[in-house]
């Protein structure tokens, strides 16, 4: 729900989900169609999670899905999946052995509504998971989650006051 244009964003901080739980940069290959008025589908083949250049041997992948049903709902739903962790023989002292077979894979689903012409809601949950990435337990799996939601209120076409709770959870 947050994006990297500020001014495009309702709050003046970012969420812990926009700033831990999501990648937002990509260096690759993105094609997107728009199927009709409510549907959209995107495609990206990247580098990895906020790379430019590779960190291992293997290509990341997303998937998208715009759903737009009228002029106040709107849903995105977002998959990801890729090797994430930088190879050792790209970075000998940060690589980690099997780079390339530690998938890091998570879901993203976003929707907003508009409850009347000025007060709008949205709610965003995530959920990711990383072979091998666990801090707590070397060598096992890391695990996580979040929960988002923001109420606004349009004053004027201008003037907006906006108010976000979100909950993250990193098993």
């Amino acid at each position: 729900y947050e994006l990297v244009e500020n001014e495009l964003t309702p709050n003046w901080t970012s969420g812990y989900q926009w700033m831990i739980l999501e990648p937002f940069t990509h260096t690759g290959l993105q094609m997107g169609y728009k199927i009709n008025k409510a549907w959209e589908v995107q495609l990206f083949v990247n580098n990895g999670w906020d790379v430019v250049s590779d960190n291992n041997h293997s290509l990341s992948y997303m998937g998208h899905v715009n759903y737009t049903p009228n002029d106040k709902t709107w849903v995105g739903f977002t998959a990801y999946g890729g090797p994430e962790q930088t190879a050792l023989d790209i970075d000998s002292a940060n690589g980690v052995p099997g780079a390339d077979g530690n998938w890091r894979e998570g879901v993203d689903l976003a929707l907003t509504y508009k409850l009347t012409p000025k007060l709008g809601t949205a709610l965003q949950i995530d959920y990711g998971h990383e072979t091998a990435a666990s801090v707590d337990h070397p060598g096992g799996d890391a695990q996580w989650w979040g929960i988002g939601s923001w109420w606004t209120y349009d004053f004027t076409e201008k003037v907006q006051a906006a108010f976000r709770a979100d909950y993250v959870n990193d098993i």
